[in-house]
């Protein structure tokens, strides 16, 4: 009789390493690199997800977006290091104003959009309005320089009435560019 042993514990770790690393290439995929918060194609796709659930049901859910005010003196100013940390300390206030249940991304440059599922409104401006606030009080430092920035934000609320995800998000688009229109630094929300 003969007894053959097999020590799987190589392929077991092997396994295990596979996996991980297939948790770390999905997370990759979803999170912007330099805000660490969701990049625009993972966001949108849950975006449109909740665009389709809020058809299907009668409760609220807004759309935020903002974007950084004079950005482009910003960078002409300081460079493009500075304002890296300047689009990194936005993201940090975005995401100390995020929910678990919210999906906050960089849609591009420095605009970002914050989608929040069941919430009016009157609590998406509230939650824009004491994040225009924080965002103003935030000190960047860079090199021997210190910088302050400000943003407009606009936002729109869930209507039937939107035949498409981009129509909801355009009149999010619309209500920011109000806000940049009156002086910036402003939270303007979209009117149905």
């Amino acid at each position: 009789v003969c007894i053959m042993v097999y020590d799987v514990t190589d392929q077991a770790l092997a396994k295990l390493n596979i996996e991980h690393l297939n948790q770390e290439l999905e997370a990759v995929s979803r999170i912007d690199g330099l805000t660490k918060l969701f990049n625009r194609r993972f966001w949108q796709e849950q975006f449109e997800r909740e665009y389709k659930r809020s058809l299907r049901r009668d409760e609220p859910s807004t759309v935020i977006m903002l974007d950084i005010d004079h950005f482009k003196k910003v960078n002409d100013t300081y460079g493009h290091q500075a304002g890296d940390k300047v689009i990194q300390a936005l993201a940090a206030v975005v995401g100390s104003f995020t929910r678990e249940t919210d999906y906050a991304g960089r849609y591009g440059g420095e605009e970002f959009v914050i989608l929040l599922p069941e919430a009016s409104l009157e609590h998406a401006r509230y939650v824009a309005e004491r994040l225009r606030k924080k965002a103003e009080s935030t000190v960047v430092r860079h090199e021997e320089h210190t910088i302050n920035f400000t943003v407009s934000i606009g936002a729109a609320e869930f209507s039937a009435h939107y035949d498409t995800a981009l129509a909801w998000l355009e009149d999010a688009d619309q209500a920011l560019y109000a806000a940049k229109q009156n002086g910036r630094n402003l939270v303007k929300v979209h009117q149905q």
